[in-house]
């Protein structure tokens, strides 16, 4: 053996013998590390979020009970004038019965439909007919028919005709005055809009038409008469 190749050996076998104290000490760590033990990581607990509280919707508010004594002056109230029906003879209708009519709500409709609410005003539901020429007067001293007494078709005309004579009397009414203000001093107050609607009152005549047709409807609404 030449002597170049006994000195590559030694330091081969240095090499080999490094490499062999390097794994005896990898060897000697790895056993010492498989007796500890690692801690196990614990599976986090996922919160549930707890529900918002619930907020109480608030409680409808309920209007109180109004009095008469609660409302205002001029709230509208349907007005009516059935005294008459019961009369044997009725009478003119007075000034103040027209001013009341012309300047309360719930009485005149200043308008087309000014005869219709004359007719509401005097009659309302206190006078029924049928297409039969059949008529009744709300009597509550009749025991039957639940209170509706036939009339003769005499009287049916003669209330028909007091009618006649409120509309006459109230057009004449407003006929006598040019102005508003002349209405308004010497009659009753109303506003602008109403008096630019008076001349509409003359534009139709009241016929026995218009007082059947509000009877015979009575007498399909109401109950009947047995």
């Amino acid at each position: 053996m030449t002597p170049e190749f006994l000195e590559q050996a030694e330091k081969t076998a240095k090499q080999f013998a490094t490499g062999f104290r390097s794994l005896a000490k990898l060897c000697a760590l790895a056993s010492g590390l498989g007796s500890l033990e690692f801690p196990k990581k614990e599976p986090t607990e996922q919160k549930v979020p707890e529900p918002a509280p619930e907020i109480p919707e608030p409680a409808p508010e309920i209007p109180k009970p109004r009095s008469s004594q609660d409302e205002p002056t001029g709230t509208w109230k349907m007005l009516h004038d059935h005294a008459w029906i019961l009369e044997k003879s009725p009478r003119q209708p007075l000034d103040a019965e027209i001013a009341t009519f012309l300047g309360s709500r719930g009485g005149c409709v200043w308008g087309d439909y000014f005869i219709p609410s004359c007719v509401r005003y005097l009659v309302g539901e206190e006078i029924r007919s049928d297409a039969y020429g059949n008529q009744w007067i709300r009597d509550p001293a009749f025991k039957k028919r639940n209170g509706w007494r036939p009339i003769s078709e005499e009287k049916f005309d003669r209330l028909a005709s007091h009618v006649q004579l409120f509309v006459a009397v109230v057009r004449n009414t407003i006929q006598e005055h040019k102005s508003l203000e002349s209405f308004c001093e010497s009659v009753c107050k109303v506003n602008k809009y109403q008096w630019g609607r008076s001349q509409l009152f003359l534009r139709k005549d009241f016929k026995m038409a218009h007082f059947k047709k509000w009877t015979q409807k009575n007498h399909k609404d109401l109950k009947p008469l047995r």
